[in-house]
């Protein structure tokens, strides 16, 4: 029983003795086999010549490592004609040659290098018992062989990052059973183009909208039929959108302009010392809710950036190509062509407040901040009895916010008499563009109500971002949906509306419009590919980022 226990799946061999210790179970394994094949004729012997010994180890049991001590044979060769006089038994099920660990821990160790890499895995090999060292795990994983990909009809293309905007790769994904099938180490067409010729067979082709992958799949595979991602379609329209909008300041601001609230001021003050005319100008800060510092740090950011933008209007004006104004002032040529388009300077959107468990205290709070209340210990405790669930730091944040607001009577020693005054509300910033061109493609059920009015008062402000944010959600539409029977009446009505950016994205379309037509169609999408590129991105990053390209291959082809 303790042989078929510890010798499981083992043939030929015989237990003849183990010992147990805290540290290893050692184990004399002896081989049985009746006759041996030589490894130089292939013609099998039954005479025994001698014995000699291997240590080999095997996987643990119960966590402690199991070590053999195994007594093989060898044999005497009879044929004349062949230049062995005596052989080594072979053991390929149990023990490659000359190897000192068996097959099933070899097994073992290799799967826990390709989950986890080198250092990790042998930390974790240890832990299981399986003691050995980083190298050896990926030097087993190296060796792994690459089996022959089953043929392949569907397949995904998309590049991944060595070095961002650097160095890109290729990944390729059998989309109809959502399995990598090969690693490329460039997204050229050439590399492209090989390996389609070598694996024949490809009826669909899904990509990006690259060129170099749209090269590469029709000299490859000329009869395959070329499918651009659906969401690659969505994107480059979104940033359409965003270069449109930017030109639209005023639309944005007045997306998130709320309606005007009655001004309410202050109870007039008895006359002091300081008349009206001799009282020093005291302001507040622009925007609540930071010290002067943080605020004076804030304009200067602004200042740079206005500055900047005017070097490159007044660059533009003067007839300079954006890529040698971006050259010049070191700038990125998306931004030049920004503020070459923009009107106006454009302002940083103002950032989303998150929710808060604070909201729905909030009214009652501005009521007893309004009478005078400004104790946080005291309206902790008055939220608290009304089932204010956080502590008291999230409040306290909120009443310095609060004070920051307050004019600065103490410094002109002017004594507070009535109730303070209600400070308005800072000016909320513009709409971002990209946050624009996000609501607008967004399905309008998907809206809540705050969000639907802020695309309705955007498309209000300009009949020409109202033109296009229904053509926008025209197209989102046929992408979800798969309408491509409507693709030639939208590329038309693009057309029509005269607006550059919507006529530049119609003729990309144009140019593209086979593999457009087929996304918007077909069911097949770069989905399953992108999931891939994020597997192989925490594989990258599991191993550092220092990982060469045949290792990174074979974590990747083996981990499906």
């Amino acid at each position: 029983m303790v042989n078929d226990l510890l010798l499981f799946g083992m043939p030929g061999l015989q237990l003849e003795a183990f010992h147990l210790s805290a540290t290893a179970i050692d184990l004399v394994v002896t081989s049985v086999q009746a006759e041996a094949t030589c490894p130089g004729c292939g013609q099998t012997s039954r005479r025994i010549h001698s014995r000699y010994r291997r240590q080999v180890a095997d996987v643990p049991c119960a966590g402690i490592p199991v070590r053999w001590t195994l007594w093989a044979r060898r044999f005497f060769c009879d044929s004349p004609l062949c230049e062995h006089t005596t052989f080594a038994e072979r053991l390929p099920a149990v023990v490659a040659v000359r190897a000192r660990r068996t097959n099933r821990l070899l097994q073992s160790q290799r799967g826990v290098g390709l989950a986890l890499g080198g250092e990790a895995g042998a930390r974790l090999a240890q832990r299981l018992g399986m003691n050995t060292s980083p190298d050896s795990l990926l030097r087993l994983v190296r060796q792994l062989p690459v089996e022959p990909a089953e043929p392949v009809h569907v397949l995904g293309v998309d590049d991944w990052a060595w070095h961002r905007n650097q160095r890109y790769g290729t990944l390729l994904v059998d989309l109809e059973h959502s399995r990598p099938v090969d690693l490329l180490p460039d997204r050229t067409a050439e590399s492209l183009v090989q390996w389609l010729q070598a694996h024949p067979g490809i009826e669909v082709i899904s990509r990006d909208r690259a060129g170099a992958y749209a090269d590469g799949a029709r000299r490859g595979a000329p009869s395959a039929v070329q499918v651009a991602d659906r969401w690659h379609l969505l994107r480059n329209l979104a940033d359409t959108l965003e270069r449109l909008f930017d030109r639209q300041p005023a639309s944005l601001r007045a997306a998130t302009a709320a309606a005007p609230a009655p001004i309410e001021t202050a109870t007039p003050e008895p006359e002091t010392a300081f008349s009206r005319e001799t009282q020093p100008q005291m302001s507040t800060p622009a925007r609540p809710g930071r010290s002067t510092h943080s605020e004076l740090q804030r304009q200067q950011r602004r200042a740079k950036r206005l500055e900047r933008f005017e070097t490159v209007r007044q660059l533009h004006q003067q007839g300079v190509g954006q890529h040698r104004i971006a050259r010049q002032l070191h700038i990125g040529p998306a931004t030049i062509r920004r503020y070459a388009q923009a009107s106006t300077f454009p302002e940083i959107a103002q950032r989303r407040k998150a929710p808060s468990i604070l909201d729905p205290f909030m009214t009652y709070l501005m009521e007893r901040w309004t009478a005078g209340c400004h104790n946080g210990w005291q309206l902790w405790r008055e939220i608290s009895a009304q089932g204010y669930p956080g502590s008291r730091t999230l409040l306290s944040r909120w009443v310095t916010q609060q004070r920051r607001r307050l004019p600065a009577r103490a410094t002109l020693n002017v004594p507070s008499q009535g109730p303070p005054p209600i400070l308005l509300p800072a000016a909320p910033r513009p709409l971002a563009s990209r946050r624009a061109a996000f609501l607008v493609l967004t399905s309008p059920e998907k809206l809540n109500r705050e969000q639907a009015a802020i695309v309705a008062r955007f498309c209000d402000a300009s009949a020409e971002v109202a033109t296009a944010s229904s053509l926008a959600r025209e197209f989102a539409d046929m992408v979800r949906h798969r309408h491509g029977q409507r693709l030639d009446h939208w590329l038309q009505a693009a057309q029509a509306t005269g607006i550059r950016e919507l006529k530049y994205f119609a003729n990309g379309l144009r140019h593209d419009y086979q593999a457009v037509a087929a996304g918007l169609s077909l069911k097949w999408s770069n989905g399953p590919t992108e999931g891939h590129i994020n597997r192989l991105k925490l594989v990258k990053r599991q191993m550092y980022g220092r990982a060469n390209f045949d290792l990174l291959r074979q974590r990747v082809l083996h981990r499906s």
